[in-house]
């Protein structure tokens, strides 16, 4: 592929990301995407042939992505307070670019998504939670975080609390998110 193809590739991937966390998968379409981009259709349709490869394309970045994270933070010495701090300020950088995360879009459309882009995004989630459930556990077994339940139900909590912080963000302002993110960390010191 030349340099200029492969340069098209990314920028439709990107707008199409932009898309999906901003107006959700189902509210865009080819056109929308070659017209922002002044392309004809065809060359959207030429890197990816259908939504369906996009989409996956899109959560098979944000795999990417999560995975670079879970490499950086766990290969630093830092303790498990630490990593999970980094974690979600690594969540709230979509709030610079005013969007929800990958999960709360995916989650809001789930039942329309295409089954390979369900079964994707599971996947995606999961290597969230499990990450989170490990750091959760192994902080609570050495006493930096202290909570009743099981770990892998705090992860789904803070998960949940993250996303959902993201979309009253977006309602009300930052520093409702930044009010969730106090509250998360609080609910790990009791």
């Amino acid at each position: 592929m030349s340099e200029e193809a492969n340069n098209t590739k990314i920028k439709i991937l990107e707008l199409g990301d932009d898309f999906l966390r901003s107006r959700g998968f189902n509210s865009f379409s080819f056109k929308d995407i070659s017209d922002e981009l002044g392309l004809k259709k065809a060359a959207v349709h030429y890197h990816y042939p259908t939504k369906e490869d996009l989409g996956n394309e899109i959560i098979n970045k944000a795999k990417e992505r999560l995975k670079s994270f879970i490499i950086s933070v766990d290969g630093t010495e830092k303790n498990e307070w630490q990593k999970l701090s980094d974690f979600l300020e690594f969540y709230a950088k979509y709030l610079e670019e005013e969007h929800i995360c990958l999960i709360g879009s995916v989650g809001a459309e789930f039942h329309t998504l295409p089954d390979t882009m369900q079964d994707n995004a599971k996947q995606f989630i999961a290597s969230a939670v499990g990450w989170l459930t490990e750091l959760l556990e192994l902080g609570k077994n050495k006493g930096i975080f202290q909570f009743n339940g099981e770990p892998d139900a705090r992860a789904l909590m803070i998960l949940a609390n993250m996303s959902g912080g993201l979309l009253l963000a977006r309602m009300f302002g930052e520093d409702q998110f930044s009010k969730i993110v106090n509250g998360v960390k609080q609910s790990l010191m009791n």
